[in-house]
């Protein structure tokens, strides 16, 4: 950190006897002044031996809203950052997440903590937070670095990251998570040398009122209270309790949203906050409310209710929004504000009629937020799009301006409308979250930055971006189909979970579809993709790969495709799969079928044959079956019918012609597949087939290409659709 950097934080702190993020409890700097490491340090009473732990899942504090002093506590400044626990061993350093997900390539100035340490083992917890110019952490500028696997070295420079270091619970063959947290502390502050990057989290002993007030007056989070006696917990514990600070402010209420879900009057208030240049909107605010203040507050609106918009630029809304003469004024608490001055976690807290509305200034209401001190929302040079100016208000939501002109005039959060706009921000953006609109209908894609593939790194931009490009070709073989949703919403490496019912809370313009559930006796809404929308409304749902089902909602009892579904044991290399699949392709060419090839984007092999839906599922099934016995026949040891995964005989390919029924599904071609690599469910010829084809080299970042270069060869699928009776004839001459 640059020196002159440095300095401007020493106005953080000025409180003598009380620690803040860049002063000890006597008020030294940590920082650039490091300490020395100790030669010979002396292990802590209450530790025992033990060999070093391969994971650690951190202690977790309850939310508390009863403040209190008390010399059985200590109490530490709440870090708005990412939960980190770091493994240090033979010189490395490892990260963890609160989910125990490994960020080290995230964050690789951390590593400098093995030097830091007077030991060769060990295992401590923080925080790893960025620092805004006062020295407080900013969970929003954090999120420029989150996620993003070997960051570049002008990120690295633009958002420099610090460690804070409130525990330690390994140390050289000793667990220190049954010594008293006290002790813990005083042992890690020993151990530890501090620099920029690498800081130990002080605390106070009992004052826990004054360093609530002190983090109050310095727009903190909160702070977090610790048992002195208290073992390292484990998961969530009363011995530690967290305090969040609860900021509020006065707004004016410039108009209110239509009603989602199970609201009946509306659904956010419009809010807003005056500068020299007017109205600006702020957010909306829908949490808060009863239904009965609802109707008490939507009468006095509708009082007010006009057509003329009081914002300087009217904001873009995903639901229809009403205007009101800027009179009212609400009391709204408050997370934090983010450098577009918008507010995040707002909540109601209730109208106030004896507040003027011209008071409800960014100067009075927001402190040290002025509009000319505002730092301006920094994206990419490839997708300009920048803070609002101006403008006379509109009723319909701005369209921004194709791809060669300027459109750093329109606001943060109007929608992407044009292609060209779209795919530059998921292609090379660097938003976290972004608003689109396609065909008329409005998206909301959070979370852009999140890596959904470890290994290389792709995120959920990438996969957005994936599916936004091969829609066309996708939804075809998507439309009308009941989806079965496996959704990963922390990426391959987090837990996943399946989903056929939509549920409430889906936006009205995508399609769902009663279907009786046999098993639950009920219907089942169950999710349409019918079109770009609602196909990257269910990926931004964490929905990694497309299942449909092999029947259309309207037939559920007749699929218009069968399919062979090859599936390797154990041992089998995908050159068995070929070879079994050119063996099938063969039988099918006999009996005059049209047929297409993908693969499973997996280790496996689909072959689809498109059929007219006048079969039955039995029947269709029936016709696999057949088809694999003939390939049993001639070639056994390539084939198992046992149904039993642990049964299966290795190195052998099971055929399983039971996913041809009802309700069950299979990954659609052009799926991207949850494994490394992102592979892809891509469309192959037989002939290209060979015993070196390796599937996997058909993924997100691939695919296009060998589009280009062959085609779409599946394009054809639908005009292929045959009868199977004289496919059936033929076989009958042949068992």
């Amino acid at each position: 950190m640059p020196r002159r950097e440095y300095q401007r934080k020493r106005k953080f702190e000025n409180t003598p006897g009380l620690a803040g993020p860049d002063r000890d409890s006597r008020g030294n700097r940590f920082g650039l002044a490091s300490t020395k490491l100790p030669k010979k340090v002396k292990i802590p009473a209450g530790a025992r031996r033990a060999e070093m732990p391969k994971q650690i899942s951190p202690a977790l504090a309850t939310l508390s809203d009863r403040i209190f002093s008390d010399p059985g506590w200590l109490f530490e400044i709440k870090w708005d950052g990412v939960r980190t626990l770091a493994r240090v061993k033979e010189n490395r350093v490892n990260l963890w997440s609160r989910a125990q997900r490994e960020i080290s390539q995230e964050y690789p100035e951390v590593g400098s903590l093995a030097e830091k340490m007077a030991g060769h083992e060990a295992w401590v917890d923080g925080e790893v937070v960025a620092l805004d110019k006062e020295g407080r952490s900013d969970f929003q500028l954090l999120q420029r670095r989150m996620s993003i696997r070997k960051p570049s070295a002008d990120l690295l420079q633009k958002v420099p990251v610090t460690y804070y270091v409130f525990d330690i619970l390994y140390f050289d063959g000793y667990d220190l998570r049954g010594v008293p947290a006290l002790e813990r502390k005083t042992f890690l502050k020993e151990i530890l040398q501090t620099d920029s990057v690498i800081r130990y989290s002080d605390h106070q002993i009992a004052k826990g009122l004054e360093l609530y007030g002190l983090a109050a007056s310095r727009h903190l989070e909160g702070i977090v209270g610790k048992r002195i006696t208290s073992p390292y917990p484990k998961g969530r514990t009363t011995a530690w309790l967290k305090f969040k600070l609860g900021l509020e402010l006065d707004a004016v209420i410039g108009g209110w949203t239509d009603p989602r879900g199970s609201r009946e009057h509306f659904g956010a208030l419009l809010l807003g906050l005056s500068d020299h240049q007017g109205l600006k909107y702020i957010g909306g605010v829908g949490t808060g409310f009863s239904g009965a203040l609802q109707a008490r507050v939507v009468a006095q609106l509708k009082d007010l209710q006009t057509e003329q918009c009081p914002f300087d630029v009217q904001p873009w809304t995903r639901e229809k929004a009403y205007w009101v003469k800027p009179q009212l004024v609400a009391r709204v608490g408050y997370g934090s504000v983010t450098e577009a001055r918008h507010l995040r976690h707002p909540r109601f807290i209730g109208l106030r009629h004896d507040v003027d509305q011209r008071t409800c200034t960014f100067e009075q209401q927001i402190k040290g937020i002025t509009a000319s001190e505002v730092i301006p929302d920094k994206v990419s040079a490839s997708a300009p799009l920048g803070a609002a100016t101006p403008r006379t208000p509109r009723r319909s939501p701005p369209t921004p301006a194709p791809a060669t002109a300027v459109t750093s005039k329109l606001p943060r959060n109007a929608p992407l409308t044009s292609q060209s706009q779209i795919i530059q921000e998921l292609e090379r953006g660097t938003r976290e979250d972004v608003f689109v609109e396609i065909d008329g209908k409005p998206l909301h894609l959070t979370h852009l930055n999140k890596i959904y593939f470890p290994r290389e790194g792709y995120t959920k931009r990438n996969l957005l971006a994936y599916y936004y490009r091969i829609g066309p070709l996708l939804l075809p073989f998507l439309e009308d189909r009941p989806l079965v949703l496996r959704r990963y919403p922390d990426g391959i490496a987090g837990e996943s979970f399946f989903q056929k019912d939509a549920g409430k809370g889906v936006p009205e313009w995508i399609k769902t579809v009663p279907l009786v559930s046999e098993g639950k006796g009920r219907s089942i809404h169950y999710f349409l993709a019918n079109d770009l929308p609602s196909l990257l409304y269910l990926v931004n749902f964490g929905c990694i790969d497309q299942n449909p089902w092999a029947s259309r909602y309207h037939d559920v009892e007749h699929p218009d495709y069968m399919f062979f579904d090859l599936d390797p044991t154990e041992g089998a290399p995908f050159a068995t799969v070929v070879k079994l699949a050119k063996i099938i392709s063969v039988k099918l060419q006999e009996v005059g079928l049209n047929f297409f090839v993908k693969t499973s984007g997996a280790t496996g092999c689909h072959i689809f044959i498109p059929i007219e839906p006048v079969y039955t599922y039995e029947q269709v099934r029936q016709f696999v079956q057949t088809i694999s016995l003939l390939a049993a026949r001639d070639k056994p040891q390539l084939i198992t019918s046992e149904r039993s995964v642990r049964k299966r005989p290795s190195g052998r390919i099971y055929i399983d012609a039971n996913q041809n029924s009802e309700a069950q599904s299979l990954a659609s071609v052009y799926s991207v597949r949850a494994f490394p690599g992102a592979p892809v469910s891509a469309p192959v010829s037989v002939d290209e087939l060979t015993p070196k084809s390796r599937p996997e080299n058909w993924n997100i970042k691939s695919m296009f290409r060998r589009i280009e270069k062959v085609g779409d060869l599946w394009k054809d699928f639908w005009t292929k659709r045959q009868r199977i009776e004289p496919a059936v004839q033929r076989l009958e001459k042949v068992v």
